[in-house]
């Protein structure tokens, strides 16, 4: 009797036919950037650093509650997030209170980490932040 190989990690499953199908759970995801319910306090930016690597495009949807926002966004160099890079980030995005916005890149060409920063006008709360990146 034939031992069987254990199967191929990361492989994807076997179609009816036998191809390997791709296995998108690969997919960058993370939800809760700024925590649900996060206090924003007016005039104080709050920045968070996410991994993009191995992500071809990505998306982050936001919605704010009790006050608007801009949305800054920049690729950098390093963990610190001191090191940014000024060419090719993705343009601000104005956060109005109440609805679902998003910022998206097509095309990150092959940048490692982003780090967002959102500047709130007036006192309210993070509703989410999620962020979803794709080979």
């Amino acid at each position: 009797m034939r031992e069987k190989k254990p199967a191929a990690k990361n492989r994807g499953a076997a179609s009816p036919r036998g191809a390997v199908v791709a296995d998108y759970t690969a997919a960058i995801s993370h939800r809760n950037v700024f925590a649900d319910a996060l206090a924003l306090v007016g005039g104080t930016p709050i920045t968070v650093i996410v991994p993009v690597a191995g992500a071809a495009r990505w998306r982050a949807r936001v919605k704010i509650a009790g006050t608007t926002a801009t949305l800054a966004a920049a690729y950098v160099r390093n963990k610190t997030g001191n090191a940014v890079y000024t060419a090719n980030n993705p343009a601000d995005v104005a956060l109005a209170d109440g609805v679902e916005n998003k910022m998206e890149s097509l095309d990150h060409m092959g940048e490692t980490m982003i780090k967002f920063t959102l500047t709130p006008v007036g006192a309210g709360t993070v509703t989410y932040f999620d962020f979803m990146g794709r080979n």
